[in-house]
């Protein structure tokens, strides 16, 4: 983030006030997203850096999983065939040390602290908080370099925005420096009153036994397969 925007984000701090649950926009639109199970989703997911990849994710296809292309080329057979056995293996493992399903889903409400909840900027169209993530998974030092920053639709009452990024290099394991890490998830209406994402994109850049590795993946493209969940 460079000092203007450093600069923008600290002056609003003055002038916004803290907010807590007498916020009725920032309740009503939080009330108003629902939880986004993966399962029920299909999309395309990019990957760049060491490997640049094209998969797409289908719920109700036999391979969930496809590999569209590898490094810009299509797959060759054999390629494919181990591809699919690293997904296979993936999903043991995943559901070993997660089988509850409740792990597929995304709850922008449950990774926000409201207490830290604080307004930054109110527009006509917009009103937008900072806050302090909760991400699951997250160890001590991931945790404490996270900031967190939302935008609202005030016309559609929905968060329009969901994003998170560090504020400092932390070390998530021994030898691994993560220096910047952003993740972006972009809502839109989908139908009347059901919001769901449009693109997530999470990008990260860490030294890893002293070798220095930029990832980036993007999530697009989704189409709805399964049944809209209220809850």
């Amino acid at each position: 983030m460079n000092k203007y925007v450093c600069f923008l984000f600290s002056l609003a701090t003055l002038i916004c006030p803290s907010v807590n649950a007498s916020d009725i926009l920032l309740n009503e639109a939080l009330s108003n997203m629902g939880a986004f199970d993966a399962q029920k989703w299909a999309y395309v997911l990019r990957t760049t850096g060491d490997e640049a990849r094209v998969e797409r994710h289908d719920p109700v296809s036999e391979y969930p999983w496809t590999l569209v292309s590898l490094e810009g080329k299509r797959p060759s057979a054999r390629q494919i065939e181990r591809y699919q056995d690293e997904k296979a293996a993936e999903l043991v493992e995943f559901q070993k040390s997660s089988p509850d399903e409740e792990v597929y889903r995304l709850d922008v409400k449950q990774m926000i602290d409201l207490p830290s909840v604080t307004r930054i900027h109110d527009s006509k169209a917009h009103t937008v908080y900072e806050f302090t993530p909760i991400v699951e998974g997250a160890g001590e030092a991931m945790s404490k370099v996270l900031k967190g920053k939302l935008s609202i639709n005030k016309n559609r009452r929905f968060v329009e925005i969901f994003e998170f990024e560090n504020t400092e290099s932390f070390s998530p394991m021994i030898a691994v420096e993560v220096s910047s890490m952003h993740t972006k998830i972009v809502f839109s209406e989908i139908s009347e009153g059901v919001f769901a994402p449009y693109s997530i994109s999470s990008r990260m850049e860490a030294v890893a036994m002293k070798f220095k590795k930029i990832r980036q993946l993007d999530q697009t493209n989704f189409e709805y397969l399964g049944l809209l969940d209220s809850d």
